[in-house]
């Protein structure tokens, strides 16, 4: 059972989420319900985060990835499309730090796992459908506008070193995934420590 923490004498869980997770996680989260049952307001990392940004990290007409990276980057992001199964024009738009996570979401579905199955997603929809309070923690549009003003040079080096790496992320998130199955909160902090 994934970490769910109480604080004493208040109706307040946390839960230890994960953004991504397999289908057949659906009956997992189905133990959650008790607690839903139990309160009146969900507060998420941020309520919008499949929607926030849409906007943020493209190109306008006069540029494209193509036209801001070495060779040596566009050669990578090219195979890793081909690997992934995506046509290249597919991001040709995106600037380098959205490309990225565009082909690790890529990635993670074509490894099995989704984020419309995430905890997120699932406390979001479940929330809605009672027409309960959310609220957010956080706001991606704003963390977005963050990577939006990183340098050039920068971006690329982010997207070389996470697409050289990108299949040696399987054991890790399959590794944090067993351990939030099984609520061993003492291996995602030394995980996390340890990046």
């Amino acid at each position: 059972m994934p970490g769910i923490w109480k604080i004493k004498e208040k109706s307040c869980w946390f839960v230890g989420t994960l953004h991504v997770l397999k289908n057949e996680d659906c009956v997992l989260l189905n133990n959650l319900k008790d607690i839903i049952n139990k309160v009146e307001i969900l507060s998420l990392e941020d309520k919008d985060f499949l929607v926030a940004g849409q906007n943020i990290g493209l190109y306008g007409k006069e540029k494209s990835i193509l036209s801001e990276l070495s060779f040596e980057a566009i050669g990578l992001l090219k195979n890793r499309c081909y690997d992934l199964g995506i046509n290249f024009y597919q991001i040709e738009n995106l600037r380098p730090w959205k490309a990225v996570f565009y082909l690790l979401f890529t990635y993670y579905n074509f490894i099995g796992y989704s984020i419309n199955n995430g905890v997120d997603k699932y406390l979001l929809n479940v929330f809605q459908r009672k027409g309960m309070s959310i609220d957010s923690l956080e706001n991606s549009e704003q963390t977005l506008l963050v990577f939006e003003n990183i340098p050039l040079n920068y971006q690329e080096k982010f997207l070389l070193d996470s697409l050289s790496s990108i299949d040696e992320m399987k054991t890790d998130i399959e590794n944090i995934y067993n351990a939030w199955k099984l609520g061993d909160g003492s291996f995602i902090e030394k995980f996390i420590c340890n990046q």
